[in-house]
């Protein structure tokens, strides 16, 4: 959760950022079944900024996600739902960049 994924220290990237962390920590919460507690003993502690967060991304994250879903079910509508998700991951992924490899990938046990 400590990774800065984004490629600028900007206040957009900074606040993107914040945003993407809080929507991961609130996932995070219902894998541990709302348990708060048992989420931040796993290193993912969720707060009232999380909180706030949500609340004010939550229409547009939600919204986006209700009409992609339901965009994929109608076949007038899935081809354009899937070059617009494919053109979405494809920003995130350029966004993000090359991964930086800090550790040695041939001490790797071999399986």
């Amino acid at each position: 959760m400590a990774a800065y994924l984004r490629p600028e220290r900007s206040w957009f990237d900074r606040a993107a950022d914040a945003v993407e962390r809080s929507w991961s920590r609130v996932f995070f919460l219902g894998f541990c079944g709302g348990s708060r507690s048992a989420a931040a003993r796993m290193g993912a502690p969720f707060g009232a900024g999380d909180a706030l967060r949500i609340a004010i991304t939550a229409p547009f994250v939600l919204g986006r996600f209700l009409l992609m879903s339901v965009a994929a079910t109608r076949p007038a509508l899935r081809g354009v739902a899937d070059r617009y998700a494919t053109r979405v991951i494809r920003k995130r992924l350029t966004t993000y960049g090359v991964a930086e490899f800090t550790t040695d990938p041939h001490s790797y046990p071999a399986g």
